[in-house]
């Protein structure tokens, strides 16, 4: 017998209502508060998006939850085209000036 889960079902079953340690320490880190002060802003965040009617079964639910989460702890989300994650991969800089770049349409 086969039992049917999206993502979603399995990771609330995996972390229950609890955010995930490593993205706690991972946010606290970045924002400089502490991991209560970032579970405090995380829970606030979640019982504010099921009061206007988002439920954790819908798709983009952690997504808008983290997004709103490092909004409120000021922590910048970037996006980056596959030529800067190149860039910033092999030389630690998305800057087009990276180091023993010749032509700025190769990469070494």
């Amino acid at each position: 017998m086969y039992v049917t889960m999206n993502f979603q079902d399995v990771l609330y079953h995996l972390i229950g209502d609890n955010m995930p340690a490593g993205q706690v320490k991972s946010l606290a880190s970045k924002s400089g508060k502490s991991v209560g002060e970032v579970e405090t802003i995380w829970n606030n965040v979640k019982a504010g998006l099921k009061k206007s009617g988002k439920s954790e079964s819908d798709d983009n639910f952690f997504a808008i939850l983290v997004s709103v989460v490092k909004k409120k702890l000021n922590i910048e989300s970037r996006t980056l085209s596959f030529k800067q994650f190149l860039l910033e991969y092999k030389y630690g800089t998305s800057s087009i000036e990276a180091p023993n770049i010749q032509d700025k349409t190769t990469i070494e």
